[in-house]
């Protein structure tokens, strides 16, 4: 069996911002722990455990304004507050460039998917979240280290980081079907 451990949203950074002190070690040997006791101890204490993974993107609207992500694995559970001056809805990019124009980002009342509005529309095929560089969310291209808010699950879970996932175009309508005109 193979599984990921995020280090996304793990405090505790030492000063050298690579390392971890006490608390970050921690953090990190609970959420192994966690899993392990699932894994081998048969614990029935299983909701949350895994770190939420995005299974699919689409727009959800003709307009291609709205963005949905579908997550598996477990849900994301809240949307955070704005911390340390940066918005999480700015660290999605759409083809690789930064969605700081993002008017809002919702969950669905299920809290399997969430939602990026946008003000207008787009044609972007791909979206990422915390790429592997970038700079204050404005570009992909720098190595800069995300230290702000993170979407977690009910556990504390970060989300786990995705890059150029294919968003789905908005269902077409189906004309294969011939339906007769209503008078």
């Amino acid at each position: 069996t193979v599984m990921v451990i995020n280090c996304s949203g793990v405090g505790g950074f030492s000063t050298d911002r690579t390392h971890y002190e006490y608390n970050g070690y921690k953090q990190l040997s609970d959420y192994l722990y966690s899993r392990v006791r699932q894994l081998y101890y048969n614990a029935t204490d299983t909701v949350g455990l895994r770190f939420p993974s995005i299974k699919k993107a689409f727009y959800s609207t003709s307009s291609n304004t709205v963005i949905g992500m579908t997550f598996n694995g477990s849900n994301p559970n809240s949307i955070p507050s704005d911390s340390n001056s940066q918005n999480i809805k700015n660290y999605f990019f759409l083809d690789r460039v930064a969605s700081t124009t993002s008017t809002s980002l919702t969950l669905s009342s299920g809290k399997d998917t969430m939602y990026l509005t946008m003000p207008t529309t787009q044609t972007a095929t791909r979206i990422s979240y915390l790429p592997l560089g970038f700079n204050n969310g404005t570009d992909s291209s720098s190595s800069a280290v995300y230290i702000a808010p993170f979407i977690r699950n009910s556990r504390g879970l970060a989300v786990l980081a995705f890059d150029s996932v294919y968003i789905e175009p908005y269902p077409a309508p189906d004309t294969s079907v011939w339906q007769a005109e209503t008078r």
